[in-house]
């Protein structure tokens, strides 16, 4: 805060002849009063996933009289993980060598905000999270509960009138792929909806007592898919190992689905 008092004095007494001195020390300071929140954010944003985003977007509050350089701190940070500048909204700036400098303003009206994407074309991969299990657990231990079909053991079973596939798959996958002749198309986020018959959104074809075979793309969303429902009671549900990609690669029957 001295410092940009010192600044704005110097501003004030001795006009515009010392004015860069007076900007470079408005600079350190507001780098120094931005430093915790331009460090907290990019805290947030790295942290809460593995793969850096394309773009991050770093911000002062209008309250803070840290000027333009609020963001600077986590601006410099972000240009050591590869990233650039794309633009800066502020009260005022100065463009030196990819670094911002910028003077003090006692209340800015309007929050400063820098946004940056990567400077080059590469992965980082942070290890400041670690999840208690992983997909691939999920999966291993929902098909140690469910029963899960063979391709051979599938397809004998597209005829049989006792018998419903449900698609889990996303409608834009069905258009594109196909779908298992007949099959009933269930969404994987509606799917609890659709199963449990006190669900504003129920499905007659769930409480139909015909055996359930779920599939999706590759098996995996439906063998969690499988292990969900057994779990809310559903009887006579299993899934097909390998999914829909595995049925279409052993030349099984497909139907087109309209856009």
């Amino acid at each position: 805060m001295g410092l940009w008092v010192a600044s704005t004095l110097l501003l004030m007494v001795a006009g515009d002849s010392l004015w860069l001195v007076a900007l470079v020390f408005a600079g350190i300071g507001a780098a120094v009063q931005g430093f915790q929140n331009a460090s907290a954010n990019l805290t947030l944003e790295f942290g809460s996933r593995q793969d850096l985003p394309a773009r991050i977007a770093i911000a002062n509050t209008a309250s803070e009289a840290a000027g333009t350089v609020g963001p600077l701190l986590g601006g410099l940070l972000a240009t050591a993980l590869g990233y650039e500048a794309v633009f800066m909204v502020s009260i005022a700036f100065l463009l030196v060598g990819g670094a911002v400098v910028g003077y003090y303003v006692p209340e800015p009206r309007h929050a400063q905000q820098v946004v940056i994407r990567p400077r080059r074309a590469r992965t980082w991969r942070l290890r400041l999270m670690k999840l208690k299990i992983g997909y691939k657990a999920l999966i291993a231990a929902a098909e140690q509960e469910i029963e899960t079909l063979s391709l051979d053991a599938a397809r004998q079973l597209v005829s049989d009138s006792d018998v419903v596939f449900v698609d889990l798959r996303d409608p834009r996958e069905l258009q594109r792929e196909g779908k298992i002749p007949g099959a009933f198309h269930a969404p994987r986020g509606m799917l609890e909806f659709w199963v449990d018959p006190e669900s504003p959104y129920h499905k007659d074809v769930f409480s139909s007592g015909k055996r359930l075979v779920l599939y999706c793309q590759s098996g995996w969303r439906s063998a969690l898919a499988t292990q969900a429902v057994q779990q809310m009671g559903l009887p006579r549900v299993c899934h097909i190992g390998g999914g829909f990609a595995g049925w279409k690669a052993a030349g099984a029957l497909v139907e087109a689905v309209e856009r």
